[in-house]
């Protein structure tokens, strides 16, 4: 494993073919003043090499960072170019030819709506799965999925070896700099469930592989990804709890999801997962359901967070607001919480509802 060195001329910020420089401004490589190491190596899946480097960012690769998220909010450009394949560790990018899979659209869409609103409400789901790991200081763990790096950044605390992965550089980006903030070693890549990095002890998702549109990949490169004595812990939201109501509310104001897609909340039923994850090299798969609750205000609200919060429906704002149909989604959406709140008798005014999630630990043998 050799290790590269690059002259003052050499770090500079890449322009990618057929981009505006600004879009390759988180392309960048480590400043002098940066102070960790990256080396290729050849990635076991795939026919490129991958860069790998531990986590040490310097100011300007964050300030780049910050420039990219700004404009990529505020620019009028075509967002499904986001879905090229690129492989990230550390301040280095190898970049791959883009590939046409289902999971890029969807991967840019994640970052058009205020999702790190979602994810600090979602930290204590995180804290019961580390839990159900129960992994030891000085062990591996990778985060598939990882969103803005709950799980991540909460092992990294405990002193895991932690790797974070998710097909979105813009939820990958706040996780990185949650990482910088307080002082976290952490690895990084970008790419889907279904091509994950390395083996580890650990293997955990927080609503995150859930979303993969091939469970049968993702739950292959999960096995993969971990070693042969480790442990998998995922979870994913069950498809008769509150979250698949609003799926449901939403749903005709959505396009058509593609033809042969599977709703994600099929891997918050325990037969569904135990059927992907039960095979030779496993030893148990077991489930247990938990709920986890969100507190608001008022209904409306409650119906307004989760609008801001999903990018694949501010993604269609602009149409239905063009059709009249927004206050009217807004509307439907707020009906569904009345029927969900567990303060209905309560004399505090307010709505608190409860949604249950699946939370299974897969454990493999020698």
């Amino acid at each position: 494993m050799s290790v590269i060195r690059r002259s003052r001329a050499e770090r500079r910020v890449r322009l990618m073919p057929g981009r505006p420089r600004w879009m390759s401004l988180n392309r960048c490589e480590p400043s002098s003043s940066s102070r960790s190491t990256s080396s290729v190596q050849r990635s076991p899946t795939a026919s490129t090499p991958a860069v790998t480097g531990q986590y040490s960012i310097p100011c300007r690769t964050l300030l780049q960072i910050r420039a990219v998220q700004f404009l990529y909010h505020r620019l009028p450009f075509d967002r499904t170019r986001l879905g090229g394949h690129h492989s990230e560790k550390g301040s280095m990018v190898t970049e791959n030819p883009p590939r046409s899979s289902t999971s890029r659209p969807a991967a840019a869409a994640w970052a058009l709506g205020d999702y790190p609103a979602m994810a600090r409400r979602l930290e204590p789901v995180a804290d019961r799965v580390l839990t159900a790991a129960g992994f030891t200081p000085g062990m591996t763990l990778l985060d598939v999925g990882c969103g803005t790096g709950n799980a991540a950044l909460a092992a990294a605390r405990l002193g895991a070896a932690v790797t974070m992965s998710d097909p979105t550089p813009e939820l990958l980006a706040l996780a990185v700099e949650r990482a910088r903030v307080e002082g976290l070693t952490v690895e990084w890549r970008q790419t889907d469930a279904e091509e994950l990095p390395g083996v580890h002890d650990r293997v955990v998702s927080v609503f995150g592989a859930m979303y993969a549109p091939d469970a049968d990949k993702a739950a292959a490169a999960m096995l993969r990804a971990c070693s042969p004595d480790g442990r998998i812990v995922l979870a994913a939201w069950t498809p008769d709890g509150l979250m698949a109501t609003i799926n449901r509310a939403i749903g005709p104001y959505l396009p058509p999801p593609p033809v042969g897609a599977q709703p994600p909340t099929r891997w918050g039923d325990p037969d569904f997962v135990r059927a992907l994850f039960d095979v030779p090299g496993t030893v148990s798969v077991t489930s247990r359901v938990e709920r986890h609750g969100f507190s608001f205000a008022s209904a409306s609200e409650a119906a307004a967070f989760w609008l801001r919060t999903a990018g694949h429906v501010q993604a269609e704002r602009p149409r239905l607001e063009g059709e009249g149909r927004w206050q009217a989604l807004h509307e439907d959406l707020a009906a569904v919480f009345p029927r969900w709140n567990r303060r209905a008798d309560d004399p505090h005014p307010g709505v608190l509802v409860e949604s249950a999630y699946l939370i299974t630990v897969v454990d493999r043998k020698l």
